[in-house]
């Protein structure tokens, strides 16, 4: 059976073949216009996503190179500047070699010292250099000067061993008071001061007496705290008064111990208190009579707003009919505190009381000779400390003696006060053994020597080691004509009434570095950071470190201007130290920069072996393209062509 096709159907899929056509001539044209196979994820959409996934890993390279790129920079020129220091102190060790000779005169070695000043502030200087507007050598502080030229009082900081019920903050001065004003007679250093709880106790709120009188709890209760810490201010008593006088005015009548704080009270014109919570305290903090005695405030969740009454008849009153209220709570013997200035090597005899106000802290050991035992081994040493100031203290002798009989008794014995030598006579068991121990020795100096002090230098040593015989050894280290005490250190503590135990310690860093001691990193690829800065410590010292370039420098400064060539000479292998201080930090410097480079290389392999991927899918061959355009457009004209010849109509058609 034969089937006719009609016109209609012949025209529709002639139509549609066209139209095919046409939009594959459209996406060839497009794809030759962009250069680009793939335009949109529908063009193909397996392979979109493999570009979409090239273009993110792409992106992470152009950051990650800009990463390095940075790093590059921050160590390069870190690395440079070190190099630089490290010039610094070769000159710096070329003068003291030559003014350590005894062979200059004295103009020569102020010339010298002139020139060691010269070189201490180009070392500040490079110290403070900076890449951008950031300081390189500071730390994470890096919009702070990392150094100054001037010793600076840090902030004090709790150690970490400290009691966990003290939770309470310890301050320094403010930043506009912290230069510290060193000794004219001794080289200017740097150095950390540590206050040591020696006894326990409160700290302000805890320590201080206090109590509340609220007469009716309607915003009219008031709080007062003795200013004097301790079981003293229990004993401060407070009265209001009605005296139908029309101001509130403040007096202190003093009849004996207790003191009585009597607060007149304002009234109106019918007698009746007009006086309110807020002006009671303002009264009582004005008059510098009561002011000096108790501090008053407004109780809590209270407005101060309402009036109050007079105090007697009120409860809480000591006795009735009194209208007295004492202050109570105070803790016996506020926690003290004492200091040393020279880490915790030595510390000094005055003990003070850890109370709200900054108070000045100073050791009065400093210049005064000592001597570290080094015969037990590290962690084991005993300190001695001469009773006596300045070089007088120099000829002290100190020995251990081991008696060779049983059963000896622990004794020490101040042989010869005017020859200055202490002899501790150690303990031993029935078999003759030494059986003294650090702890022993400690003891038995304090209470028994009018020549010397004794301490371990090591705080976390249990002191449990036994002392051997130890042959006579001297002191050394006094400065002559010493006045003790350093100046402009402070220290405060928070109130917050929690208390303080022996032993807990903070420290004061005075130093010429102000950053801090935080690592900067960089990311330079998806498992790898950088270390890209040098902190000001690690290349130049810690505060009161034997090997701070600083201090050094400023030392042998100290040694020229005192015409002192033996002190000269002991610098010298400081400044050793710091070269190779300074040559550790250039070798770690330089390894980061050889890993930057391995990491560039890494990161360009990345990056030309995305791209390639990304490329073969979505970037066009143009011959291919222009070929296969070539093709379509001839079917094109073709099936034109042929589709105006077979849609002709005849005679045939309008027939059928």
């Amino acid at each position: 059976m034969l089937y006719r096709i009609s016109l209609r159907s012949l025209f529709q899929n002639v139509t549609t073949n066209l139209g095919r056509l046409s939009w594959d001539l459209a996406q060839i044209n497009n794809q030759m216009a962009t250069g680009k196979k793939v335009n949109k994820p529908s063009d193909d959409p397996a392979g979109g996503a493999t570009i979409l996934n090239m273009r993110t890993i792409l992106a992470g390279v152009e950051q990650y190179n800009k990463n390095v790129a940075l790093a590059d920079d921050w160590l390069g020129n870190t690395e440079s500047i070190i190099q630089n220091m490290k010039n610094l102190v070769d000159e710096v060790s070329v003068v003291g070699e030559q003014m350590s000779t005894d062979t200059y005169q004295e103009k020569n070695l102020d010339v010298a010292a002139n020139e060691v000043a010269d070189l201490f502030a180009a070392l500040v200087k490079m110290g403070n250099a900076k890449m951008g507007d950031q300081y390189l050598f500071s730390g994470s502080r890096t919009d702070v000067q990392a150094f100054s030229e001037s010793l600076l009082i840090q902030d004090a900081k709790t150690v970490s061993t400290n009691s966990s019920s003290f939770t309470g903050k310890v301050v320094s001065p403010p930043t506009s008071s912290r230069t510290y004003q060193a000794l004219a007679n001794v080289p200017v250093q740097s150095k950390v001061f540590v206050a040591e709880i020696v006894t326990d106790g409160g700290v302000d709120g805890g320590s201080m007496s206090k109590v509340t009188i609220d007469p009716s709890g309607a915003n009219n209760g008031v709080v007062f705290t003795s200013d004097t810490v301790g079981t003293a201010g229990d004993g401060i008593q407070i009265e209001y008064v009605n005296t139908g006088a029309g101001v509130t005015t403040a007096s202190v009548t003093v009849p004996g111990p207790p003191p009585v704080i009597t607060v007149d009270l304002a009234a109106d014109g019918a007698g009746n208190v007009a006086a309110t919570a807020q002006d009671v305290v303002n009264a009582v903090n004005s008059n510098p009579g009561t002011s000096a005695l108790v501090t008053a405030s407004l109780a809590p969740s209270n407005s101060g707003q309402g009036k109050v009454a007079t105090t007697a008849n009120l409860p809480g009153e000591d006795a009735p009919g009194t209208g007295l209220f004492s202050t109570k709570g105070g803790i016996d013997g506020a926690a003290t505190y004492r200091v040393s200035e020279d880490g915790g090597k030595t510390w000094g005899t005055a003990a003070y009381t850890a109370s709200a106000k900054q108070t000045a802290i100073w050791n009065d050991y400093y210049g005064r000779a000592t001597l570290v035992t080094d015969q037990l081994g590290t962690g084991n040493e005993i300190i001695f400390t001469s009773k006596l100031t300045g070089e007088q203290g120099n000829d002290l002798k100190v020995r251990f003696v081991d008696p060779g009989a049983v059963s000896q008794p622990l004794t020490v014995v101040d042989d010869d006060p005017s020859t200055g030598t202490m002899t501790v006579y150690l303990a031993t068991d029935v078999t003759g053994a030494v059986t003294s121990t650090i702890n022993d020795v400690i003891a038995a100096v304090n209470a028994g020597s009018n020549l010397v002090t004794a301490d371990k230098v090591d705080v976390k040593s249990d002191g449990t080691g036994l002392v051997p015989a130890m042959q006579v050894q001297d002191l050394s280290g006094g400065i002559a004509n010493v006045t003790p005490g350093d100046q402009g250190v402070k220290i405060s503590f928070s109130d917050d009434g929690s208390a303080l135990r022996t032993g807990d310690r903070f420290t004061i860093e005075v130093g010429y570095y102000q950053g801090d001691d935080q690592d900067l990193y960089l990311n330079v690829n998806q498992q790898t950071r950088v270390k890209v800065n040098v902190t000001g410590e690690e290349a130049l010292g810690q505060a009161g470190a034997t090997d701070n370039i600083l201090d050094a420098l400023a030392r042998l400064e100290f040694a020229l201007r005192s015409y002192d060539t033996e002190k000269i000479a002991e610098e010298l292998p400081r400044l050793d130290q710091a070269l190779e201080k300074l040559t550790t930090q250039m070798s770690k410097v330089g390894v980061r920069l050889t890993r930057n480079q391995f990491t560039y290389n890494v990161l360009d392999s990345t990056q030309v072996n995305s791209t390639e991927r990304m490329s073969r899918i979505e970037d066009l061959d143009v011959t291919a393209a222009v070929a296969e355009l070539q093709t379509k457009q001839t079917t094109y004209q073709a099936v034109l062509a042929t589709t105006s010849m077979i849609t002709k109509l005849s005679l045939v058609d309008y027939v059928m």
